[in-house]
């Protein structure tokens, strides 16, 4: 029986690295670059700063944003690679989001105005 590396197995189960292709073509030949995801979040973070609801008061350290869903599309041949939608809330609104779906599987009964809270403090 073959022994398979630890690093031979976590290629078998894990993401390849992603790569990027560079904007700038040389030659006909397009340069591509490891995917760097702290460039990416980084990125991202920008792009959001710009967004008048991910700016203070509404998006803040103690409110940050989240991402609440996200979908990835596969590009068909011959161009390759892949499309990411995802779905990202200001920091206000993602308490009433979480409520909302807590609702909808029955996990917290419909808003009572805190009246159960008080109860329980009695």
């Amino acid at each position: 029986m073959k022994k398979i590396s630890r690093k031979a197995k976590n290629r078998k189960t894990h993401l390849p690295l992603l790569v990027q292709a560079d904007s700038k073509e040389t030659g006909g030949a397009v340069k591509f670059t490891e995917f760097n995801l702290n460039d990416f979040a980084k990125r991202l973070e920008q792009a959001l700063l710009e967004q008048p609801n991910f700016q203070p008061p509404y998006t803040t350290t103690d409110m940050p944003a989240c991402i609440v869903g996200y979908k990835v599309y596969p590009n068909l041949p011959p161009a390759g690679g892949f499309t990411i939608f995802m779905d990202i809330l200001p920091g206000d609104k993602v308490p009433q989001y979480y409520e909302e779906i807590l609702k909808k599987l029955g996990a917290v009964p419909e808003s009572d105005n805190g009246a159960s809270a008080k109860r329980q403090k009695t």
